[in-house]
């Protein structure tokens, strides 16, 4: 039972390394940071400041991280900025489209590599 408790102690290490590591490659990525609603042309500087210091908390690597994870462990996955609404909502509304392309992809993908083997 210790080996299976330090496999799955490495695994989460391994998981929460590696979701950091995604974010901080994320944030050091050109772009990152700018709200496409900056690049509206109608808007003065004092509008464009206004949405960069609502983004201000999203500075720090760490601290938006393990604000994130918090919030994912309470089945709080955030809030789509382009649509204004829960990301939890929009998965469930896409699931099933995407169950069904999934499915669709491997039947395909599974025919046409049995069809080229039985071929050779």
């Amino acid at each position: 039972m210790s080996r299976i408790a330090k496999l799955a102690a490495k695994i989460m290490v391994l998981v929460l390394l590696g979701g950091f590591a995604g974010a901080v490659l994320v944030r050091v990525a050109p772009g990152f940071g700018t709200d496409e609603a900056e690049m509206d042309s109608r808007l003065n500087s004092e509008s464009i400041q206004a949405l960069r210091q609502a983004n201000q908390d999203q500075t720090s690597f760490a601290a938006f991280y393990f604000h994130y994870l918090g919030s994912l462990f309470r089945g709080d996955l955030g809030e789509s900025r382009t649509l204004q609404r829960p990301v939890a909502q929009l998965l469930r509304e896409r699931l099933p489209w995407t169950l069904k392309l999934v499915a669709l992809g491997l039947g395909l993908g599974w025919s046409l590599g049995v069809s080229l083997a039985i071929a050779t």
